[in-house]
């Protein structure tokens, strides 16, 4: 991985460290906000037959938009990839799963004689690049080859092909590393969009400028369906059907979301978690948003409502470990939460003892929602996630900065991406232990997003707390006079989120699975149509 080389110093998302690296501390102010949602949500009216009704249209024109979509499969290549992009693009291509990977499968079979064959723009080669990546399939980068002149540079007569480069920009957010020439054309393609820009009327002006912003592959699915439905209803050449069906999905998944946020709300108030917590964030708002960026399919509603009762739940006991406890308050709750069990018998402050049963508590409930395993999974990882809160605490009270190798062991697991996904897995019908060990054996992706997440949940808290820098590793018995006052980290701070986000997004794309040797048809044991990848969080 990339980020191995800066334990010994070298390069973490092409920034320089030496070898001794800086652990920021940031003691999280005392004056804790509370919820700008307040209980609004908790009294909204459940209107199922508003749902049921809405779901009913979305089912009928369903239909229609799937026989288009088995009809433009026999359309050419350019039509086939538009439609499938359009669908993607739009928000409602988890509709038609099986239907899409049965044609990119065929279209992957047939691709080197068709690439032989034809001579596709820059838009069809872009969006096939990124269509079939986003997939799983192997397609090289070699393909924009072509577009390059002799002297290395890309062509100046792709430069006011404002689809073309809006379609490559997007395409480069799935390279792997190595593959210089998706760097490339990021840069460029950056470059020449923000001019078109300055030259385009308004319309197209915002939807250049919210691409730059959100690239797809970096944004949550349903604000990349927002926008891009905001977009395609302007266009005169818009497929009336199709555009119909994504904005009745849209209303129907915001239906259901508030729904869910209704049931979330009540949750939350009847658990007395902001009466019995008044020092902790109150988020569960916030807590169902992260969620839904993680995953917003319907079919998963209950596994998204449990990720947001774990990520509600995690938020007070990190404030707790964070900034509230004590040291012996620390080692007392993360003793209680190791034996996972609390009775008026035990010996403990009030207000840990209600911490302790919020988070037990919600252990307890969900035992029923899924096979034994899984709950016995989730259990274990809230217990590690306390013992990796435990040691970044006792780090900071104690001013003893650990190694970099120690930081990253400890950041994979308060990162909690392990305690959420067995939250993830507790709603799911279809996966169980397969999942779990997949997720345990933890792979270049599972590091790279879990390592993505410590750092940006770090570095981000630079701006808005104070910050002391103390080196990873020494032993000095001081080390908070290496406080420097004059130290501004905001231009840093930019650099640092831009490249570790960059690098650590390539490992999120690992080579082995995405190569540029020549394609390869994948057989019918590994295809995406085969079977699905295990989840992803976003």
């Amino acid at each position: 991985m990339a980020v191995s080389k800066s334990i010994e110093g070298g390069s973490l998302g092409g920034v320089w460290f030496a070898p001794s690296i800086f652990l920021i501390v940031h003691p999280r102010s005392l004056q804790t906000s509370r919820t700008v949602w307040g209980q609004n949500f908790a009294s909204v009216t459940r209107h199922d037959s508003e749902l049921e009704t809405h779901s009913k249209k979305v089912e009928a024109v369903k239909v229609k938009v799937k026989n288009m979509l088995l009809e433009y499969s026999t359309r050419e290549l350019t039509e086939n990839i538009q439609f499938i992009n359009l669908l993607c693009r739009l928000g409602v291509s988890y509709h038609f799963e099986d239907e899409i990977n049965e044609q990119l499968h065929r279209i992957f079979i047939m691709l080197p004689k068709l690439l032989e064959d034809n001579d596709y723009e820059l838009c069809t080669l872009a969006n096939l690049f990124r269509i079939l990546r986003q997939y799983g399939y192997k397609m090289t980068c070699d393909v924009f080859e072509k577009f390059k002149s002799g002297d290395g540079e890309f062509k100046k007569d792709i430069t006011n092909d404002v689809e073309g480069l809006i379609c490559l920009y997007e395409a480069c957010f799935l390279a792997v590393p190595g593959e210089d020439i998706l760097d490339e054309a990021l840069a460029f393609t950056r470059k020449y969009l923000e001019i078109l820009a300055e030259n385009s009327s308004p319309h197209l002006e915002k939807h250049i400028r919210n691409t730059l912003i959100n690239p797809s592959h970096r944004t949550t699915e349903r604000l990349n369906a927002f926008h891009y439905i905001s977009f395609y209803e302007k266009d005169e050449s818009a497929n009336e059907t199709l555009l119909k069906f994504a904005k009745l999905d849209y209303n129907a998944l915001q239906l259901l979301y508030k729904k869910e946020l209704a049931i979330l709300s009540r949750w939350w108030k009847n658990s007395n978690a902001v009466e019995n917590l008044p020092y902790a964030r109150d988020r569960h708002i916030e807590a169902y948003m992260w969620s839904l960026g993680a995953v917003f399919e319907p079919q998963y509603s209950m596994s998204r409502m449990l990720l947001s009762k774990y990520v509600a739940v995690a938020t007070p006991l990190d404030d707790f470990y964070d900034t509230y406890g004590t040291v012996d308050e620390i080692k007392l709750l993360t003793t209680q939460l190791q034996r996972f069990t609390v009775d008026d018998s035990d010996e403990l402050p009030e207000y840990i003892k209600s911490l302790c049963k919020l988070v037990f508590e919600l252990a307890e409930n969900v035992n029923d929602e899924g096979c034994s395993c899984k709950a016995t999974f989730a259990k274990e990882m809230l217990k590690e996630l306390s013992i990796g809160l435990h040691n970044e605490a006792i780090w900071r009270k104690e001013k003893k900065a650990p190694s970099f190798d120690e930081y990253l062991r400890n950041g994979k697991v308060t990162c909690g991406y392990e305690a959420f996904t067995s939250a993830f897995l507790l709603g799911a019908e279809n996966m169980g232990m397969d999942e779990i060990l997949w997720v345990r054996n933890d792979p270049e992706m599972v590091v790279g997003a879990k390592l993505h997440a410590r750092f940006l949940n770090d570095i981000s808290g630079v701006r808005k707390e104070p910050m002391i820098l103390i080196p990873l590793g020494t032993h000095d018995p001081n080390p908070t006079r290496n406080l420097k006052p004059n130290i501004t980290p905001n231009r840093k701070h930019d650099i640092l989120i831009q490249g570790i986000t960059t690098n650590l997004h390539l490992d999120l794309n690992p080579p082995e699975n995405i190569t540029d040797e020549s394609m390869t048809v994948p057989d019918e044991q590994t295809s995406p149509s085969a079977s699905k990848s295990p989840p992803q969080g976003n």
